[in-house]
């Protein structure tokens, strides 16, 4: 069964995308998130490397747009998700532009490692974490600006724009907005006070107080939509994404996105699964293959056994194999992006290198020279990273409500009486204006159909009157699926339309 329409609300120029936060919330699903529907393998094609088959690939769905925005709410979700995507539209020569929400400065077991070249050293300051007091690239949020930066020299494009947000304060902005504190301060995170990063989760968010709100963040992202081309294609995190901070971007573009007058397409990637299933974190067993080992950062076996570390991340590196969505909820239909080989395949591939560029993450970079080489990659052991190397990116697309109001809609119509088989047919006449008829329990049986006429507006809205009855008027609306339609009647007999096609 179809839910009726909800009264949808939009901002106008005096009304801050933050204010309407505060009136408009979305549980963490979406409009495209209905039962998955993946694509079926195909049998091999000629060409393909034996053991491989070939892929369904909806590549021309997915860069048929006029450019491309990626907000991304982390250094390196821009690369592991849209690299292949942002690659595509650049070779196409449409604009790519880059924006990352979060400088990523509260991965307190990363910032550790990186500081001491242990995953048992100190832990890191507020200083350490996130200094923009000095020039100097001395906090671990510089580090990670930086890695984003030479990643994208490698795929080719501009460095991202960079918001600064707190890391997981994009959830705590997403928690604050459902509350109605769209004014209260992000922090920032200190681990300076912690004996390790389990069992001190205090740290997170602990730091100093920012100036960010979830009304600025709010007002930022609704101001990066309102600045796209005409045309532009916007990918992002899922609302259902696993991540705090990943889930409430999406959700914020989501609302923002929604409430725009003409509403931009939107391509959602799952970085980090929406639930832990067996293993401690979701981390182990998305994607697909599961971990061998997890927790796996254990230094002393790393030390002892010369090439523990590598062998696990090798275990996940599968650039052959298709990347896929979870299974473990209704993310929405799968679309494929199928990568040009260079991008996944060998060990000199662009995608791959692009990944590697994040040190921090990986484990193998250190802040003041180098680590143990029995250690390389120990940040990363369970190569969760790598796993995102594969021939495919995996995305749900949600493009805006079909509002060509043109067919035939037929379901029920009602009022004072009992309801009764209705029938619309519907066609163009005009950049927004549409004439056709309506059908009513006579016409069924072969009665009289009435004229009608109107047109479609903004958020497909449809106005239609009857000439023959100039009181009576119906306005409806059109589902974003394109398959719907809902309205009433007003005038001398009010009624309602329940229509399907």
């Amino acid at each position: 069964m179809t839910a009726p329409l909800a009264t949808r609300v939009r901002p106008t120029a005096a009304v801050s995308a933050g204010t309407l936060l505060a009136g408009v919330f979305l549980a963490l699903t979406c409009a495209p998130c209905a039962a998955q529907a993946g694509h079926a393998e195909l049998p091999a094609a000629a060409g393909t490397a034996p053991g491989e088959h070939a892929l369904a690939c909806d590549n021309e769905a997915l860069t048929a747009y006029a450019g491309l925005l990626v907000l991304a709410p982390h250094p390196d979700d821009e690369t592991i998700a849209f690299a292949g995507l942002t690659t595509a539209y650049m070779r196409a020569g449409k604009p790519v532009d880059v924006v990352v929400a979060t400088d990523g400065d509260a991965y307190c077991d990363a910032c550790r490692f990186w500081k001491s070249g242990s995953v048992r050293g100190a832990t890191c300051s507020a200083a350490e974490l996130s200094n923009f007091a000095t020039a100097e690239t001395d906090s671990f949020a510089e580090v990670r600006r930086g890695e984003s930066a030479a990643a994208a020299a490698i795929l080719g494009r501009q460095p991202p724009r960079f918001l600064g947000y707190p890391d997981t304060g994009l959830g705590a902005a997403w928690r604050n907005s459902r509350t109605g504190r769209l004014d209260a301060r992000l922090r920032r995170s200190d681990f300076s006070a912690c004996p390790d990063c389990e069992s001190c989760p205090a740290g997170y968010a602990g730091g100093p107080e920012t100036a960010l709100t979830a009304r600025t963040l709010a007002d930022t992202l609704a101001g990066l939509l309102a600045a796209a081309r005409p045309g532009t294609l916007v990918v992002t995190t899922h609302p259902l994404d696993g991540h705090g901070d990943h889930a409430a971007l999406g959700n914020f573009v989501k609302i923002l996105n929604d409430a725009r007058e003409k509403p931009l397409p939107i391509a959602f990637a799952v970085v980090h699964a929406h639930t832990p299933k067996s293993t401690a974190h979701c981390d182990c067993w998305y994607p697909a293959p599961q971990a061998l080992v997890c927790p796996c950062a254990d230094e002393a076996r790393a030390s002892a056994e010369p090439g523990f570390v590598a062998a696990l991340r090798a275990y996940r590196l599968r650039p052959e194999s298709p990347a896929a969505l979870p299974d473990d909820a209704p993310y929405g239909r799968e679309r494929r992006l199928c990568l040009s080989d260079e991008l996944y395949r060998g060990d000199g591939a662009t995608k791959l290198a692009a990944v590697r560029a994040y040190g921090s993450q990986l484990g193998t970079t250190r802040r003041d020279g180098s680590h143990p080489p029995a250690l390389d990659g120990l940040v990363d052991c369970n190569g969760y990273l790598l796993a995102f190397v594969r021939r495919t990116e995996a995305f749900v697309l949600a493009e805006p409500e079909a509002c060509d109001p043109a067919g035939t809609w037929e379901g029920e119509g009602g009022g004072d009486a009992a309801p009764w088989p209705a029938r619309l047919g519907l066609a163009r006449t005009g950049e927004s204006a549409v004439a056709g008829y309506l059908a009513g329990s006579e016409a069924a049986t072969g009665g009289p159909q009435e004229v009608v006429t109107g047109e479609v507006g903004p958020r497909c809205t449809l106005t239609l009157r009857t000439p023959a009855r100039p009181g009576a008027l119906l306005r409806a609306a059109i589902s974003r699926d394109g398959r719907s339609l809902y309205g009433t009647w007003e005038g001398a007999a009010p009624g309602f339309l329940v229509l399907h096609r």
